[in-house]
């Protein structure tokens, strides 16, 4: 559905509004917004629940205050495969439960400029997982995995492969694995909440990366680094290192 269409010029890129309502919708109806949505376009979600997995093909941004994006319990919920896509204010759940396949909320491959804000994870293995991309921005969503009693058997907050200039911050990470960078550069962790975990911030053979003023609680390592080369850890504080629940 589409209502109150307008055009904008915002850095040389047309944008195109849609506000997709929700009445009774079926599943489906999100992707086929993205489908027939011109690159750039701005999509604005009703309040409601959106029970389908998704795709992101092109340059978009999707908004949308009260609106769930749910998954079935296999795979990942949305998959970017686009750059310069945003998401904002969304509430995404439902992930598959296959480690070996990452499941999880959000799964970002070989793209740049995606920025993930304001969203509510949960009831998902991973969060957010992100390979071999750039100029990526995370910043203040609230990530919790499935509530599992063993630490192990959850999924990492936010995991990270071999990827550059990335920021992380504001964010709240609640009941989760770790907060994993591997062999990625150029990282900002910042005034992060996490609680309930493995390791705080696990960091393995990374350039470039500071971390501060992270409040990390509950967990059986605050920040544990392997490898990697200018690594700057200032004013995170950490404390109540032991069994996580």
């Amino acid at each position: 559905m589409r209502r109150n269409s307008s055009w904008i010029d915002l850095k040389n890129i047309k944008l195109f509004f849609i506000l997709l309502l929700i009445g009774n919708l079926k599943a489906g109806d999100l992707q086929n917004a993205i489908k027939k949505a011109k690159p750039g376009s701005l999509i604005t979600l009703g309040s409601g629940v959106f029970n389908e997995t998704i795709v992101i093909d092109k340059p978009l941004i999707i908004k949308g205050k009260k609106a769930i994006i749910r998954g079935f319990l296999k795979g990942s919920v949305i998959t970017i495969r686009s750059s310069h896509v945003r998401l904002e204010g969304l509430t995404i759940q439902g992930s598959g439960h296959r480690r070996d396949m990452l499941d999880g909320a959000v799964k970002i491959e070989g793209v740049s400029d995606v920025t993930i804000k304001g969203c509510v994870i949960d009831r998902s293995l991973f969060g957010i997982v992100a390979n071999e991309s750039r100029e990526l921005n995370f910043i203040d969503n609230k990530i919790t995995s499935f509530d599992d009693k063993v630490v192990d058997n959850r999924g990492d907050f936010i995991r990270v492969w071999g990827s550059k200039n990335i920021i992380i911050q504001g964010n709240r990470f609640i009941k989760g694995r770790d907060l994993s960078i591997t062999r990625s550069k150029n990282i900002l962790i910042k005034n992060n909440e996490i609680k309930h975990a493995r390791y705080g911030i696990l960091a393995m053979m990374d350039a470039n990366m500071t971390a501060s003023m992270n409040h990390i609680q509950d967990v059986y390592a605050g920040i544990f680094i392997k490898g990697g080369k200018k690594i700057s850890l200032i004013q995170n504080r950490i404390f109540d290192t032991r069994l996580a629940t």
